[in-house]
């Protein structure tokens, strides 16, 4: 018997994905009785993800991938429109202020959409220590001027919704211009700013590209795989914004005067907060102590007091010398 066609076992496999959960490769070779090979399964299960259908994929003993197609998506196999993901990206803290209004339908349906259509964690909105916004206009002081590029922003898009690989040309100093190849797993706004997360071949790992410093990219015909262990959620968590350093318990003392505004957000997922007798606040979190932590905790001025880890109080107060050395006779 001649071997199927690439379309008539995707459609085996979809039927067998309609009715069953957590299908493995093995599975599917004993479906067709053998006679498809398991490779030629993978690869028709590799173009039904391409095709955007929308399939979770876990990883179980014995490194044994496992297959799960989303029954409720309702939307034809098709590749979104750069600007509408934007839009959603930029709408998103707004949705619950919509809810039950024509409005909010139409963003339910543009999420939905998304959800659907998009690998898990390809989009994402980190507000980092922004807390929710007053009014519908974002004011975001020390966006980037340039502006996003059409020329990259689209081809972006698409190699993530394809899993391709990109060729960038990134600008990380304004004296220094690196060439490499990446595997673009996210898009992330944060801050006004839009970042992609990409994954480097060359040096193993996963690093931020800020858009706005990208000065050329090219997409190529490597089609890559996504690492069905990678989670947006997980590789954000220890941090207070966007970059990284190893988490250490970090406590941070708020007087009265500034308590009320601390205790009314979440400032990170791992946080804890003490209500103490004279009206002041402790802030416990497991975080990276990096410069965007130090940042904010400077921000609050004298109201906030660094108590733990003892390195970091210590760092925080050399800084502090140095910053009031430039403020007194002899300074710059």
């Amino acid at each position: 018997m001649a071997e199927m066609t690439t379309l008539e076992r995707a459609l085996r496999i979809l039927l067998r994905l309609s009715t069953y959960d957590n299908v493995t490769v093995d599975d599917l070779h004993r479906v067709f009785d053998g006679r498809e090979s398991k490779r030629a399964i993978d690869r028709t299960l590799k173009a039904i993800q391409n095709a955007n259908i929308p399939l979770e994929i876990s990883k179980g003993p014995h490194n044994t991938f496992h297959y799960t197609l989303r029954r409720g998506f309702n939307y034809t196999p098709q590749l979104l429109d750069p600007d509408e993901v934007i839009a959603a990206m930029l709408l998103a803290p707004f949705a619950s202020t919509f809810a039950g209004s024509r409005i909010g339908d139409d963003l339910h349906g543009l999420f939905d959409k998304i959800r659907h259509l998009v690998p898990k964690d390809s989009v994402a909105m980190s507000s980092g220590f922004q807390g929710p916004q007053d009014v519908i206009h974002i004011h975001n002081a020390g966006s980037p001027n340039p502006e996003l590029s059409a020329d990259i922003l689209r081809p972006l898009f698409r190699a993530i919704l394809e899993r391709r690989e990109i060729v960038v040309e990134y600008q990380s100093r304004v004296d220094h211009t690196s060439k490499f190849r990446a595997r673009p797993y996210s898009l992330l706004l944060h801050r006004g700013a839009m970042y992609s997360v990409v994954h480097v071949p060359k040096h193993d790992n996963f690093i931020y590209l800020a858009l706005h410093r990208v000065r050329d990219l090219n997409l190529t015909n490597d089609v890559f795989d996504r690492d069905p262990e990678f989670s947006l959620t997980k590789f954000l968590a220890d941090n207070f914004g966007l970059w990284h350093a190893e988490p250490v318990d970090v406590r941070i003392r708020f007087n009265a005067t500034v308590a009320n505004a601390i205790r009314e957000r979440t400032w990170h997922p791992s946080q804890t907060i003490t209500d103490l007798d004279d009206g002041c606040c402790e802030l416990t979190m497991h975080v990276g102590p990096t410069e965007e932590l130090i940042a904010w905790i400077l921000r609050w001025g004298e109201h906030a007091e660094l108590l733990a880890p003892s390195e970091m109080r210590d760092d925080l107060r050399n800084r502090l010398a140095g910053m009031l050395s430039m403020y007194t006779d002899g300074g710059l």
